[in-house]
């Protein structure tokens, strides 16, 4: 009898369970979107573009993103790499506001 009445509570549970989930009043996704970045760039002061010489993407020098205090201020700069042209840093004179 203890086997049957769990059965029936098990059964009850998942129907309620998927009464709820599959409710048209319970959307699955949230459809409004989502700003997860802002661009602050240029009002930060980094221009910084990296360039590929010619159309060979496969042999270009690389690039990339170093971020340390290179002039010990206690501030975090910013050194992008340009491979085959010129490198660019830039340190940050105030919070978010970089100079080339």
């Amino acid at each position: 009898m203890a086997t049957l009445r769990t059965r029936s509570i098990r059964w009850a549970w998942v129907g309620f369970v998927a009464g709820i989930c599959g409710a048209p009043s319970c959307p699955l996704v949230d459809e409004r979107p989502v700003n997860v970045f802002e661009e602050v760039s240029q009002e930060a002061g980094v221009t910084f573009f990296y360039t590929v010489p010619g159309e060979d993407l496969d042999g270009s020098g690389g690039g990339g993103v170093a971020v340390a205090d290179v002039d010990l201020d206690g501030d975090l700069d910013i050194f992008f790499p340009q491979g085959d042209g010129a490198n660019a840093l830039y340190l940050q004179k105030a919070p978010w506001r970089f100079v080339d």
